[in-house]
């Protein structure tokens, strides 16, 4: 969740950021989480638990993707000077869709309950 942090807990580093910098950011974000979701689906069919995950975050987690996915594709042909909303959505989109992972995805049997794992 390194990534997470970047973008959405420190508003303060992320103002100090070029606007070249926060959209790499959120091209990163965007596709690890495509990433991640589209190997929970590949692993689905022999995991049960990431098979309830992905029913739990059901089909708004999708659409949410797609959206995200569109809100980049704006983003990036957008001019300079109006791209302050498109990365505002793609933030909140990243956002949610993190959160909807830590909330329903199966926990390391090693990883205590409201105590995820952090990645180094």
């Amino acid at each position: 969740m390194i990534m997470r942090f970047a973008l959405l807990q420190h508003p303060d580093e992320q103002e100090s950021e070029s606007p070249a910098e926060q959209l790499g950011d959120i091209c990163a974000a965007a596709d690890l989480l495509l990433a991640v979701f589209s190997q929970m689906r590949l692993l689905a069919p022999i995991h049960e638990e990431l098979a309830r995950a992905l029913t739990s975050l059901g089909g708004e987690a999708q659409h949410r993707l797609r959206a995200l996915q569109e809100t980049i594709d704006l983003l990036l042909r957008a001019e300079p000077g109006k791209r302050g909303p498109l990365r505002m959505r793609a933030t909140l989109l990243i956002k949610y869709l993190f959160d909807e992972l830590e909330t329903h995805a199966p926990r390391d049997e090693f990883c205590e309950p409201g105590n995820p794992p952090t990645l180094h």
